[in-house]
């Protein structure tokens, strides 16, 4: 992503808040239907074309499932794809890249950390999840599911959910 474009999700983050003009902050009782990935299921449902990633990418594109990101995620999401290991061109980044940052809410994220001990990305995208008020948080990291579960109290009304888990709920 050119240099000027990842500026404006930085300055849109820090100056619009969540959802459409309404306060990014939330009550628990009016979470959105918002889904935030961590990065890394973010980076894996855009790198492979497999039936559970398709189905989340048409979710959060065609509006069903409004994907949350913040500034911080969409510098993630950039670094990641850039990484030489992925041997992605510059436009093959751009093309996935279109298929997130263009239908995705900008929030801005906690300031503090509330789990510590959490790898940075599934961190992340909790500390998203809090401030936006998302009801879903979608990640496949073992350590956030279980600091979540045994923190339950701190995290009413957020669900959090494998891919796989969130395929299976919604085809019901």
């Amino acid at each position: 992503m050119k240099a000027g474009t990842a500026k404006a999700v930085q300055a849109k983050a820090g100056k619009e808040p969540a959802g459409k003009g309404r306060t990014a902050a939330r009550s628990r009782k009016t979470r959105p239907s918002g889904v935030v990935l961590d990065t890394a299921l973010l980076l894996q449902v855009l790198l492979h074309n497999d039936a559970e990633g398709t189905l989340l990418r048409q979710a959060w594109q065609d509006g069903r499932l409004p994907l949350l990101v913040c500034a911080e995620t969409a510098q993630l999401l950039m670094l990641s794809l850039a990484a030489p290991v992925l041997k992605l061109k510059p436009a093959q980044q751009q093309e996935l890249l279109a298929d997130v940052l263009p239908y995705a809410q900008v929030c801005k994220p906690l300031q503090g950390r509330a789990a510590a001990r959490l790898p940075q990305g599934p961190l992340l995208a909790l500390s998203l999840a809090l401030e936006a008020g998302a009801g879903l948080l979608l990640s496949e990291s073992v350590a956030l599911r279980n600091h979540v579960a045994r923190q339950a109290t701190r995290y009413p009304g957020l669900r959090v959910r494998t891919l796989r888990e969130w395929v299976d709920e919604s085809r019901t």
